[in-house]
Formats: C-alpha cells, structure tokens, sequence
C-alpha cells in the first residue's frame, strides 16, 4: 500500500548541483510529491484490524515549471541530448542510458519572504521527463521538468523538507 502527499511551494529559486535552473515560472507553483509505501500485519485476534505497520521504501519528485527559454539548461542532465542554441531545439537519441551519474543536489527554495523556511532538499536527484505546462499569462511557454529523487548512499538520506516556525 502507498500513500502519497503534494506540497504546493509557489515561486522558487531553483539549483540543481551547481546550475542555477533560471526563471521558474511565477504562474506556476514548484510541486514536491511524497509517496511512503508501507505494509500492514494483522493477527488472527484482529480479524482485518493492522496490529502493526512497517515503511518499505519512499520517493520524492519535484515539478519544476520553467520558462521555454531556460529549459537548455537542464540538457547536460540529460544523456544522448543535444542542444543546438541556434536552432532553439534539444534532441535526445533514445538510447538506454544509466542516468545515475547525473543525479545531483536538488534545492527548491522559495522566494516568498513568508515561507523562507520551507526550503526542500533531494540530495541526489535526476531529471526523469519532462512534460508541456501551458502558458504564463504573458504568453511565454512553460516546460515542466521533472526530477526523481534516488537514495542518496553517501550520506544515507533521500530528502529533507524545511518547515516554518510560524
């Protein structure tokens, strides 16, 4: 069985490793999902009452709406992808490609004095896909990348989620 929770973080300041992932779209809110799978156990005495319950793993992923115009900067994360900057275009080949070597340090921090404190850390994350986002009111195209979080077996966490005081 899992569960799964979505925190809306609004606008965000965006790293990912040492790029800077340019203007994210003001319309359009940063998303950090949580799924926890979990199993339960019951006892003969309970009938289908859980006795006990155990965690077996959890993920993270975090939407990330950026503007058209700074999407070439994820295609280094990107294996087999090629940005042409002329051309304005990024061609990925297709191929099986491990892309754990390009996970690094997700850090959403919203820019929103009001919830400072709300800064979510994926300490080894990929970018899975990307999906079309709509517009911003100004007409400019939003392209949604999506990153993965991976346990992190360096420093043995996945995430870290920042909390306001308030």
């Amino acid at each position: 069985m899992s569960t799964s929770s979505r925190w809306y973080r609004g606008p965000c300041k965006v790293t990912w490793g040492d790029d800077d992932l340019g203007d994210i779209a003001k319309d359009a809110p940063v998303e950090v999902a949580i799924e926890k799978n979990f199993e339960t156990a019951m006892a003969a005495a309970t009938g289908l009452t859980p006795v006990r319950a155990f965690e077996n793993g959890s993920g993270i992923t975090v939407t990330v709406p950026m503007l058209e115009t700074d999407f070439k900067s994820l295609h280094a994360g990107i294996p087999g992808a090629a940005w042409d900057g002329s051309a304005k275009e990024l061609t990925v080949d297709g191929k099986f490609h491990d892309i754990t070597g390009h996970a690094a340090e997700l850090v959403v921090t919203p820019v929103d004095t009001d919830h400072s404190g709300k800064t979510t850390t994926v300490f080894k994350a990929v970018c899975s896909t990307f999906e079309p986002g709509g517009y911003t009111p100004d007409g400019d195209k939003i392209v949604n990348a999506i990153f993965t979080g991976l346990f992190d077996e360096a420093n043995t966490q996945l995430y870290k989620l920042g909390v306001d005081d308030s």
